[in-house]
């Protein structure tokens, strides 16, 4: 059965498989970098940031030698900036411990921060073909519907089952192939919504399937809860911002304008033209104020208003004056961004 399983998919994969990029090397860097930037990031939109990043930083060498403010704003737009800062710090690592190689050993690997076992199973299959199971989303769910497993993906025990069930099926002889034809089996046919159940090469021995239960699977114990925030961010003259690099939070690396958070949004809604607002200690006067924002994060619901004022805080509380036209020289949040970047577009009109 198991001999079968990997004969049927790999076939499968060599005619049903996506042209991306980073099935097209063996370079252990690209398939690193494709993978960190592939967390939380849909395929569709990690190919355009993945060409453009290893365009600027095609070698470990070259991404140890950047400047954390050129990696992070490469990363604008992907969120979860921890991981940039980790790959880059990461990159210095290579750079001095393994001359700018990619190390082979799965404990060396695994050492390295912000590397863990899929991350490091993906690097030593797809890159030096060895025999690792690459264990994500799309094959917890594949294995949970097709094997009936009513485990917890999201507890250690469970992880660790579902590793074991992909380690005996993988393929001895060309573990890559098989790691890449799970994982798209799960992305395009197996998927979470509308799976291509009547079409599926294995629907006549997937236990979900002939029980009516495939969408009961996979099972979680722990259900992410999201946080409501509501975000007033205050700018300066038309021509003129104040940004600050944050050291701690969700924006960690990042420039922000000064920062106002309120508790409701009745109280965001409230924030209007000439209103006062206390910050560093000053009263500062609205002037103006956008519609409130509205920006999802994984964990987080963000409600945000951006404000001008008269706020002078040039070389105070660690800000810097920059101007408008030169804000995308610091690398910045996704929403802030955009809002900058909409509001200087409509100044040069």
């Amino acid at each position: 059965m198991i001999q079968s399983f990997s004969h049927k998919l790999i076939s499968w994969y060599k005619s049903n498989k996506r042209d991306l990029p980073w099935r097209n090397t063996d370079d252990p860097y690209k398939i690193w970098i494709s993978e960190i930037i592939l967390q939380q990031t849909r395929v569709k939109f990690a190919i355009d940031y993945y060409n453009k990043f290893i365009e600027k930083f095609p070698t470990i060498e070259s991404l140890s030698n950047a400047k954390e403010d050129d990696v992070l704003n490469s990363w604008q737009g992907l969120g979860y900036y921890s991981r940039a800062r980790n790959i880059h710090h990461t990159s210095k690592i290579l750079k001095e411990k393994y001359s700018s190689n990619f190390p082979n050993k799965y404990d060396e690997i695994i050492s390295l921060k912000g590397i863990g076992k899929y991350t490091a199973g993906a690097i030593l299959s797809f890159a030096f073909k060895k025999k690792f199971p690459v264990v994500d989303g799309n094959v917890f769910r594949l294995l949970s519907r097709l094997f009936f497993i009513e485990k917890f993906i999201d507890t250690t025990s469970g992880q660790n089952y579902f590793y074991n069930v992909a380690e005996d099926l993988i393929c001895e002889k060309t573990p890559d192939l098989f790691n890449q034809a799970i994982i798209e089996y799960g992305a395009i046919v197996c998927k979470p919504k509308n799976p291509n159940c009547t079409t599926c090469i294995f629907n006549y021995q997937c236990e979900a399937y002939k029980k009516n239960k495939v969408f009961e699977l996979p099972l979680k114990k722990n259900r992410i809860r999201t946080t409501d925030r509501f975000l007033i961010f205050i700018l300066g003259t038309k021509k003129n911002i104040f940004l600050k690099k944050k050291k701690d939070g969700i924006w960690k690396g990042l420039y922000t304008p000064p920062l106002y958070e309120v508790k409701s949004k009745k109280e965001l809604n409230n924030i209007k033209e000439n209103e006062e607002l206390n910050i560093f200690n000053n009263n500062v006067k609205i002037l103006k104020t956008s519609a409130v924002i509205n920006h999802k994060l994984t964990h987080q619901n963000l409600s945000i208003k951006f404000c001008f004022s008269d706020l002078d805080l040039d070389n105070k509380n660690e800000f810097t004056m920059v101007k408008l036209k030169n804000f995308d020289v610091y690398p910045v949040p996704r929403v802030i961004e955009k809002f900058l970047k909409n509001f200087y577009d409509e100044q040069k009109k």
